[in-house]
């Protein structure tokens, strides 16, 4: 590979460099291989095609640690043709269950995988074995070096401009896990930005190297003072590491690469390898209210993990993993003699009075400050309704601990705690068990943190003796593994048992306790009301035995309860996930050949910024005096379950009847890249094409996706190629599909004869369809001169004629049975006079000119400027809207997590300044800066280990440099025609402001914490005046015009 190929690919060579130990060229690697015989022909002839040196020179070699070896010195000779070898190495890759990218797509059968064949295209193999290239290298190279390279190396094939493909070998996404090596990726141009003009990040610096020159004088002059028998200072400078427990001295450990290495390192470590998940408390069932009271009986709701009452069983399933140690073989003596405290467990846990415990701490009355009542508005309502009311009969968080502080005093005798110390310090990790959101995770490794092991005597073989090191560390496993017991199975099946655990659709990751009958109730409600709307049909047994059975589960809503359906696994002959996304892949391929199809259906805050920017570029470019425009928004009640079925069949018939002999092809592949702060990342794709456009092989398909897609910098692995895919065979599916889906809610089994289920891959695409289908037929005419965007069923109308935004919202007010539109009037929201319209009671008017409220944006009716809604946010705290998890360096988790959040939150529709107005831009950037420093405290507050700021601050302060200059890149990233900022600071948007801007932020939020940013605030007010200074004055003055008040009033109702 030459040079300026080497430059081009360099970033894909990067990330092979981060998986493989060795990564060298086919000619390199052949060098380095020593051969018997010595008139071997080289690799590439002077005489040789140009295809064929391009074919050679675009080959990449890669080998991991464990790969196996080439025995050497080794033979050239060609001992089989090529299409024979590719035949023996996919039998043995078969036969040793080996994964291999020339085996996607195939199966082997018979005894010992005697035959192969396949089960779906895979073009790299049959390229390989019937290329007249591969043929030529396997004569070059010999039989015994070409099946080690296909079965033992990692295959690649440079795709220009810059991605590539893999050949052979073993699936490069298996040999890392997502987010690995993040900080091999850093953004190499950005570095120069950071250190020049990066003021916060230079003072960071400055005091690292203050403190740094400090301790080496400190170090000369107790070195110079015992020299002279004096005795030196004590050092007082403590140092504590951000990324784990403090430690005097910690080892950086080698970073693992592989999934074989990690698991290694679990098994040496096993307490860091040990977690306790929130999700498994969820979506209990209703067949116990408390636990058994009987330890015999064998069910999930016997907290003892399904083992006799016997006080042996039980320290064996604990601490000895029941395997070995039946009736033949002693228990050892230290763990007999706990055998009279587990004995005692046992009853306690038989006389526990859970009923009582749990109407004593769990009280059903509603408080006035419940988070449900707060959010749906039902304290200023005199009436609630009754989804209202029991929802209102949400248990607290504290109330569930409360509960299970109750349960565990009573079932589990103190011995067994050792300490009041050791007890307190475990309810502290049962409190934030229960207190976590949905996808967060406790590690075992926090939960043993500050245990005293020297407190519990029942640990001890001999109490009067000392005790070693590693005696102490066994003792420890022990105590690891009761406590494991106790929070992962007696904690987890006290909630489960007692409360039922979900999310909500407001509340983001947070999770919702109702006890059993309360939940009870609010099911019943569900179903009664869906069964009265005529939605569902109760069935017999036999009626639906050839059909596809989903289980339905409810999540609460702000006036009701939403379902969602999981959809059964296998209808007849096919898998009837895999059909369905069938399915979906081709009406995908139908509409964007058709996109009128769908009407004015945007999927995403992307597909809203195209419509939005060409309506809001286009007004700005007229020079004509600005029309009054008038907005309307409309949001359809029940949309997905009132959908009929004769019209959605229509709908599809219609997309797919003028191809149902169309034959399709799906190709599945892997698509592998670096993200510069979230490390290596892997994505699994499908793309969906008729037979006649169908690239002949993957090297197409790749130059082909990097010229028509922002497809760069990637590496691709084909996973199958599925053929003889027909229309009418997805139009066939399409009506079995709505006749035949059965929806099984507790005992019960019902047919959804209206509406599709929530939850399904096409459930959003057959909405917009259909809709879609509606807007072309009734309200094609009413959208000219303005814009109409519809995301699933919020429909949002801008025009300049007032009578087309009456007659759009008269026509959708008196409902549309056709297609079973009917919407919901409580939700209408326009800037002009409504009153005269029927069905409309209830809506709200904002004045002509306002800031206009549409799917989480805010609309200025006046600029079109656009801005970002956060009012979702009240009474909702921020620390659940993240994915915090347990780490073991949970200072860079935190870094990473905020720098990917302030990624997705810096859309270019708040930052185009081709669409928004430089004030609305710099307004955009304060608060998605000030949101970015609600969300650092949410982090620093839950950092585990009890680390603090000032242990570390310079970290912190790195943190926060980071953040601003990140935001600057996306910035010029999504402004890419615009002039920036000069090196005076000077320009439409200077870097300097936007670090003023995010040290403005980030001073509000953090000084209402004074105590805990005390070591920051100093730092950031300095940064703050250098900034000021050098800003020109218009900048400035539209800087502090932004920043007033410096809490804007969407951000009041915010908790941390």
């Amino acid at each position: 590979m030459s040079r300026e190929n080497i430059k081009l690919f360099d970033p894909v060579l990067r990330i092979l460099r981060s998986v493989y130990s060795s990564v060298l060229t086919l000619e390199e690697y052949i060098a380095g291989i020593r051969f018997k015989e010595d008139n071997r022909q080289p690799l590439v002839l002077s005489t040789d095609s140009a295809k064929y040196k391009k074919f050679i020179t675009s080959i990449i070699v890669c080998t991991s640690a464990d790969s196996k070896s080439l025995a050497q010195p080794t033979s050239y000779e060609q001992l089989c043709t090529l299409k024979e070898l590719v035949s023996i190495i996919l039998k043995k890759i078969m036969q040793k269950k080996k994964r291999n990218v020339l085996a996607h797509g195939l199966k082997g059968v018979g005894e010992n995988c005697a035959s192969v064949f396949s089960q779906q295209s895979n073009h790299c193999t049959s390229a390989i074995s019937s290329g007249p290239l591969w043929d030529l290298l396997l004569q070059r190279i010999g039989t015994a070096v070409m099946m080690h390279l296909l079965e033992s190396c990692a295959l690649f094939t440079t795709v220009a401009p810059s991605c590539l493909y893999q050949v052979a070998g073993i699936p490069v996404y298996d040999h890392f896990i997502t987010g690995d090596n993040y900080s091999s990726f850093k953004c190499v141009r950005l570095r120069s930005l950071h250190n020049r003009f990066n003021v916060l990040l230079q003072l960071a610096k400055s005091k690292v190297n203050f403190y740094r020159n400090r301790r080496k004088s400190q170090k000369r002059m107790r070195k110079h003072q015992k020299k002279r028998g004096a005795p030196g200072p004590r050092q007082n400078i403590s140092k504590t590491d951000s990324e784990g427990p403090p430690t005097k001295k910690a080892k950086k450990e080698p970073g693992c690469n592989t999934i074989e290495e990690r698991k290694q390192k679990a098994k040496k470590a096993p307490v860091s390898a040990v977690f306790f998940k929130a999700q498994s408390m969820l979506y209990s069932s209703f067949k116990s209210s408390v636990l058994s009271k009987q330890p015999k009986v064998q069910s999930r709701a016997d907290p003892v993990k399904q083992i006799n009452s016997n006080a042996e069983d039980l320290v064996k399933d604990i601490f000895l993993c029941r395997k070995g140690f039946d009736g033949r073989k002693k228990i050892p003596k230290r763990f007999k003699s706990m055998l009279g405290t587990f004995s005692q467990l046992l009853k306690n846990h038989r006389k526990c009075p859970f009923h009582l415990f749990l109407e004593r701490t769990c009280s059903e009355e509603p408080t006035g400050q419940n988070t449900v009542a707060k959010a749906t508005g039902s304290l200023d309502s005199k009436e609630p309704s009754d989804f209202q009311g029991l929802l209102s009969k949400e248990t607290k968080p504290t109330q569930v601990y409360m509960f299970i502080r109750e349960c565990l005093k009573y079932i589990i005798p103190f011995q067994l705690w050792g300490s009041q110390h050791n007890f307190n310090r475990f309810l502290i990790n049962v409190k934030k068990l229960i207190s976590m959101g949905k996808f967060d995770r406790l590690s075992l490794q926090e939960v043993l943190w500050k245990m005293r092991v020297q407190d519990c005597d029942w640990l001890k073989l001999n109490k009067s003796a000392s005790c070693p090191a590693t005696e102490h560390r066994y003792r420890e496993k022990i105590l690891a593994s009761f406590l494991t017991w106790v929070l992962g199975t007696l904690v987890i099946v006290l909630v489960r048992t007692s409360f039922y655990v979900t999310e909500s659709s407001w509340q983001k990751n947070m999770l919702m306790f109702f006890k059993k009958k309360i939940w009870r109730r609010l099911w019943d409600m569900a179903i009664s009301k869906h069964l009265s709307q005529g939605e569902f049909v109760s069935l017999r047994s036999e009626e639906f035995a050839k059909a596809t059975v989903a289980t339905v589960r409810f999540i609460p809503k702000r006036n009701g309860m939403r379902p969602i359906v999981k959809m059964g696994a296998v209808v007849e002959q096919k898998p009837y996930s895999s059909q369905l996304r069938n399915l979906y892949d081709i009406l995908c391929v139908n509409v964007t050949k058709r996109p009128h199809l769908l009407g004015s259906s945007v999927f995403g805050l992307q597909d809203i910024y195209r419509v939005w920017g060409d309506f809001a570029v286009k007004n700005k470019a007229q020079n004509l005096p600005a029309l009054p425009k008038y907005f309307v928004k409309v949001d359809i009640a029940g949309a997905f379950d009132s959908l009929p079925h004769e019209k959605l069949l229509e709908v599809v018939s219609s997309v797919l009847k003028p191809v149902m002999d169309q034959e399709y092809c799906i190709r599945r592949y892997a698509q592998i890249w670096a993200d510069s702060n979230e490390g290596l990342k892997k994505n699994f794709r499908r793309h969906a094409t008729m037979l006649g456009d169908l690239l002949p092989n993957m090297r197409s398909f790749t130059a082909v996706q990097q010229k028509k897609s922002n497809l760069r910098n990637a590496i691709l692995v084909e996973q199958g190629l599925s053929m003889n895919v027909f229309g009418h065979e997805m139009l066939t599916f399409f009506q079995e599909m709505l006749a035949n889906v059965v929806l099984r809610i507790g005992n019960k089994t019902y047919r959804q004869c209206c509406g599709i289920p929530q939850g399904s891959i096409v459930s959003t695409l057959l909405c917009s369809l259909c809709y879609g289908d509606m807007e072309n037929r009734i309200l094609g005419d009413l959208k000219e001169n303005g814009c109409l965007l519809r995301l699933v069923d919020d429909f949002l109308l801008i025009t300049p004629h007032l009578s087309k935004a009456q007659m759009f919202l008269r026509i959708l007010a008196a409902g549309i049975p056709e297609y079973g539109c009917v919407i919901n009037p409580q939700k209408i929201v326009a800037n002009f006079p409504i009153d005269n319209i029927l069905n409309c009671s209830g809506a709200l008017q904002l004045p002509l000119e306002c800031l206009f409220p549409w799917c989480g944006l805010l609309l200025d009716t006046h600029s079109l400027d656009i801005f970002c809604d956060y009012g979702s946010y009240a009474g909702v705290s921020i620390r659940y809207s993240l994915t915090l998890g347990s780490t073991s360096q949970p200072g860079q988790h935190m870094r990473k997590k905020l720098l990917s959040v302030l990624k997705l939150k810096c859309h270019a529709i708040f930052l185009d300044l081709k669409i928004n107005s430089q004030q609305a831009v710099y307004l955009n950037i304060y608060k998605i800066l000030l949101l970015q420093a609600y969300r650092f405290h949410a982090c620093v507050i839950n950092l585990p280990f009890g680390q603090k700021v000032h242990n570390n601050p310079t970290f912190f302060l790195t943190v926060i440099s980071e953040m601003a200059a990140y935001s600057y890149s996306i910035i010029r990233q999504r402004n890419k025609e615009t002039q920036f900022g000069m090196k005076n600071a000077s320009g439409l948007l200077p870097f300097e402001a936007v670090q003023l801007l995010c040290y403005s932020a980030f001073l509000v939020k953090l000084s209402t914490h004074r105590c805990t940013y005390k070591c920051l605030l100093g730092n950031l007010k300095t940064c703050k005046r250098r900034l000021e200074r050098k800003l020109p004055m218009d900048t400035l003055c539209l800087i502090r015009h932004v920043t007033d008040p410096p809490l804007p009033q969407d951000f009041t109702a915010m908790t941390s």
